[in-house]
């Protein structure tokens, strides 16, 4: 049976360098404004966090959290990284507001487990669970 990559996997990376005119540098500070809009505030209001202890945490004022969440400032890859750590999830599930993450993951679930036991054995799982 054919492996199926889950669309929430993300590569496994090297550490970035911080320091000297290092590749990983460079790429940890390029320009994020060709990406796609972030969805920091939903994930910030969702994890509990106010902007003011997320720029603590960060090391940054709350004004540069407010510009992020606007847009109006763009992060680098190594802030969307911290931020992803600090948040416990992936840097990629930024990209989506929590609610379709969580869609999305559950669907990946999902699918490990037909895969694991079988479609038959999940379409009668799935009958069972079905209100009458």
């Amino acid at each position: 049976m054919a492996t199926r990559t889950s669309s929430l996997e993300l590569p496994k990376l090297q550490p970035l360098s911080t320091t000297g005119d290092s590749v990983p540098h460079k790429m940890a500070t390029m320009s994020t404004s060709w990406l796609p809009r972030l969805h920091l505030a939903a994930w910030r209001e969702a994890k509990g966090f106010t902007q003011e202890q997320l720029g603590n945490i960060l090391g940054v004022g709350k004004s540069a959290v407010s510009r992020w969440e606007s847009g109006k400032r763009h992060m680098d890859m190594a802030d969307i990284e911290r931020i992803a750590q600090i948040f416990e999830i992936e840097p990629l599930a930024l990209f989506r507001s929590p609610d379709d993450y969580e869609k999305a993951k559950a669907i990946d679930e999902f699918a490990d487990l037909i895969e694991t036991i079988g479609l038959e054995r999940a379409t009668a799982i799935l009958k069972a669970l079905k209100p009458p």
